[in-house]
């Protein structure tokens, strides 16, 4: 079967709680044939514009297909006649999304020819970034979905630069249900570091773990800690160590100036022992926020893992029920305008989403929107609210909803990649594990856009990232 993403309008305007799920649908193409000329003389007027119309939906090619405003595209299939076909599909019937499967590096300019697509998805990205900024940003989608075998930040960034006011979400698929391996020598090591975070770690040297190897490891996260088990027969070396930054490719520097550190540690037969990378042989605060890669050699093993090193410096509101953390980098007003923001989503458009029946009964319309405006656009607020707190006559209505979060969720990085006098966007990078399998880290983008305007500074675009 192929994989098919049904996008969904109010999930993809909402764009802040989705786990990511896919589903596996199978496509059945269906042909109309007339048999006999018999059958076309008994067939009326109406009927027969009625068949031509059903026929006209199908399409001629197992490439593609389109059902109730969702044209599904096969990349690895597509023929420029197919595309045509397509092209013609889309015209005559309601436009709205497309979702493009099995990308890979394939060249997507043709999108480009498919006017008023509102939502796209593509799956299994793997292509040029900057190429694919400039397809989005000639189509001007409202959503993007894009799932990708290997997170890259360089495309994070154009895509959202692109597409600033575009609800974004650009997610590396994790493979995080894989059994921890219980063979050779294997190590893990923290998702994210936080050099200015707090705390202490005391290395340990004790018996291996069966199904589960990590336990509270993750708790540290002021400097990089080597998590060594060991299931061979033979003691194993480490030799050399070296840290990667994923934007570039690019050799961080150790503190002795050379981009190789050699650790020299060992593990026994049967053993899980610790290793910690002291800030005194790396200057974890010297490095940009991103993603990196640590690549261990032992012996003739070469093992690297990626982890998320985020310096960014935040603002703490803590006149809420929860702390809020604003990145430092805005201005007084737009730190005010985000805190107000990430209330407003949090309280009426994450996953518990509640208006009681009093305070709707109470309240017009407008005066819940007039609620949610301390942080967001008019137009946005209105927007979200639409189908879930204001029904289609325009009235205020009592709504109670409430779902799970992401239980990969692990750790997210707030950066301005664009400001100006009259917007600033934001990169949210997040970062995805599960401590049930440690060896396994994955990355997520989704963008947060601020504009000027008379009340001073909004969001038009706000996502909650867990």
């Amino acid at each position: 079967m192929r994989k098919i993403i049904a996008i969904s309008l109010v999930t993809l305007l909402l764009a802040g709680c989705s786990e990511g799920d896919t589903a596996e649908t199978s496509v059945t193409t269906t042909s109309v044939q007339v048999t006999s000329a018999e059958s076309i003389a008994e067939t009326t007027t109406e009927e027969s514009t009625e068949a031509v119309t059903e026929t006209a939906a199908e399409p001629d090619s197992t490439a593609y297909s389109y059902d109730d405003g969702l044209l599904v595209l096969y990349a690895d299939m597509l023929s420029d006649e197919d595309i045509e076909g397509a092209k013609s599909l889309w015209e005559r019937e309601e436009r709205g999304s497309i979702s493009v499967n099995n990308v890979g590096d394939r060249d997507l300019s043709f999108l480009t020819e498919f006017d008023g697509c509102q939502f796209v998805h593509l799956g299994d990205f793997s292509g040029d970034g900057q190429k694919l900024a400039e397809i989005l940003g000639a189509m001007q989608p409202e959503s993007v979905y894009i799932t990708t075998p290997e997170y890259n930040s360089n495309t994070a960034r154009a895509v959202i630069n692109a597409i600033p006011t575009a609800a974004v979400d650009y997610e590396e698929t994790g493979t995080y249900s894989i059994p921890n391996p219980q063979e050779g020598f294997v190590y893990f090591i923290q998702p994210e570091i936080i050099p200015s975070s707090e705390g202490s770690w005391e290395c340990r040297d004790e018996p291996v773990l069966g199904d589960f190897h990590c336990t509270n490891e993750w708790q540290y996260k002021k400097e990089l800690l080597f998590v060594c088990s060991n299931y061979t027969a033979e003691t194993v070396t480490a030799d050399s160590l070296r840290i990667i930054r994923e934007r570039d490719g690019k050799a961080m520097s150790f503190r002795d100036g050379s981009d190789t550190f050699y650790p020299d540690f060992s593990v026994e037969p049967g053993h899980k022992t610790d290793y910690l990378l002291f800030g005194a042989d790396f200057d974890y605060s010297a490095c940009e926020t991103g993603v990196y890669t640590a690549v261990l050699t032992a012996g003739e093993q070469e093992i690297s893992h990626r982890f998320y090193l985020d310096n960014e410096e935040y603002i703490i509101d803590n006149t809420w029920k929860w702390e809020v953390e604003i990145p430092a980098s805005l201005t007084e007003e737009q730190q005010k305008a985000y805190a107000e923001a990430y209330k407003t989503m949090v309280t009426y458009f994450w996953c518990s989403a509640d208006l009681s029946k009093e305070y709707a009964e109470s309240h017009t319309a407008d005066e819940f929107i007039d609620e949610c405006c301390k942080g967001l656009t008019h137009d946005y607020a209105r927007s979200l609210s639409e189908g879930t707190y204001i029904d289609q006559d325009g009235n205020l209505v009592a709504y109670a909803g409430d779902r799970g979060s992401n239980i990969s969720f692990s750790h997210r990085s707030l950066l301005s990649v664009y400001a100006d006098d009259e917007q600033v966007t934001i990169l949210v990078e997040i970062t995805l594990a599960h401590g049930d399998n440690p060896y396994d880290v994955s990355f997520e983008a989704v963008n947060l856009h601020m504009v000027k305007t008379d009340e001073g500074w909004l969001f038009d675009r706000f996502q909650v990232w867990n």
